[in-house]
């Protein structure tokens, strides 16, 4: 019996861990997708970086951190285009970019 109870007393800390961790990515994401969707608007692009978009002009593709963040950040952007519409992230750069914004 005093194991039994001992699991329900970890269980409201283990929910507290898990709905942290799970603010922090749901967070984190929502900022990036922020300044990454301001930054392809500005630019006129369809599609969003999760790094500056100066890093990715400089490296004249996507970065290794772009690379890296695409596939932990998938599930939710795949989740935020089909729920509510959201922009998806680039997946690689088939063009040279400009660092100049389009005129006009």
């Amino acid at each position: 019996m005093a194991k039994a109870d001992l699991t329900w007393r970890r269980m409201p800390w283990a929910a507290a861990v898990v709905g942290l961790l799970l603010g922090a990515y749901v967070g984190s994401y929502a900022a990036l997708y922020r300044r990454g969707v301001a930054e392809a608007e500005r630019y006129g692009y369809d599609f969003f970086f999760y790094v500056p978009f100066a890093d990715v002009v400089a490296a004249r593709d996507t970065t290794a951190r772009h690379q890296w963040l695409g596939p932990v950040y998938s599930p939710l952007n795949e989740l935020h285009g089909r729920w509510l519409g959201g922009r998806p992230a680039c997946k690689c750069v088939m063009v040279g970019l400009s660092a100049e914004p389009p005129e006009g």
